[in-house]
């Protein structure tokens, strides 16, 4: 006895409401978050005046690869066309592939100072840290 084909849907009915109203509610997020890593990559280099960009350029990335994600975000609720919503995960991906990226390099940087702390410390058995205060 054969079965009556059915037309199986995976995507639940309203799925794209609902992706829409979540995007919705990040965007915002998104563009404060992208805002202030700006502002505070600015105020950064203001207060070193200005050698700070050698370090701040990472902030200002990283807020600027936000910014961009809400933009996209924005123009796919408006138009409704999916290369915007590539161009949103594309500026994702780069947020968080550099931000990955920045975490590897400062943990092993980590890793290092403190090899080389250790063996200062080891190295010098006589070191007395309040000797220059006496």
């Amino acid at each position: 006895m054969e079965q009556p084909t059915q037309n199986f849907n995976p995507v639940p009915s309203g799925f794209d409401e609902q992706i829409k109203a979540h995007l919705a509610g990040t965007k915002g997020w998104l563009m404060f978050l992208g805002v202030l890593n700006v502002v505070m990559a600015g105020i950064y280099t203001l207060a070193t005046l200005g050698i700070g960009i050698l370090f701040t350029w990472i902030p200002f990335l990283l807020g600027m690869f936000l910014i961009n994600a809400a933009n996209r975000i924005k123009a796919f609720l408006l138009s409704g066309q999916e290369i915007e919503m590539v161009n949103y995960h594309k500026q994702m991906k780069n947020f968080f592939m550099t931000a990955g990226i920045i975490t590897i390099i400062s943990i092993g940087l980590s890793i290092i100072m403190v090899i080389v702390v250790i063996s200062m410390g080891l190295n010098d058995r006589d070191f007395d840290v309040l000797k220059s205060f006496k």
